[in-house]
């Protein structure tokens, strides 16, 4: 999905360059508000342009990121869509009635309920370190029982006789 995000936005940013009408520069692509052309909403496009790359260029050199670095940066990703989603509405009087605004808001609410899926996921689960605790603490030490951090297999954990003879027994 991102080599097909960025390769529509090379064909988006290309045509714009090639179009006599807007006569954009290519510092202008990058460069945000210097645009003769909208420079405010060319400008914010510059701006979720310059943020697509900095993931591009980081997972090009991840191996020489620590992973803390890669993911912050990686975590830009949710500002770029909503800043080109602004540029485009900006740039575009089509964008602002009709159809295309349809599309828009409804492009605009499967994000935004991506997004909150997401995060609640991330709120929900397990942190890192606790996870970790819990795997260490089920791996069998010597000497110990299988079945759990305390030695004692799973059926007595839980009261129950491991064979049926010690159920006899009771």
């Amino acid at each position: 999905m991102s080599l097909l995000a960025l390769a529509f936005i090379g064909i988006h940013v290309g045509s714009a360059i090639a179009d006599p009408y807007v006569s954009l520069s290519v510092a202008a692509v990058v460069i945000p508000f210097v645009s003769a052309y909208q420079p405010f909403w060319l400008g914010i496009g510059a701006v979720a342009l310059d943020l697509i790359l900095a993931l591009v260029i980081t997972s090009l050199v991840r191996a020489h990121l620590s992973r803390r670095v890669w993911r912050a940066i990686h975590w830009l990703a949710y500002a770029a869509w909503p800043v080109a989603l602004v540029h485009g509405i900006g740039t575009s009087p089509d964008m602002r009635s009709g159809g295309l605004l349809v599309l828009t808001i409804v492009c605009g609410a499967v994000v935004g309920g991506a997004v909150l899926w997401r995060v609640t996921e991330a709120i929900r689960e397990v942190p890192r370190a606790e996870r970790a605790a819990t795997t260490l603490a089920h791996i069998r030490r010597p000497g110990q029982e299988p079945g759990g951090p305390h030695g004692e297999p799973p059926a007595r954990r839980h009261g129950q006789a491991r064979h049926p003879a010690e159920r006899d027994s009771r």
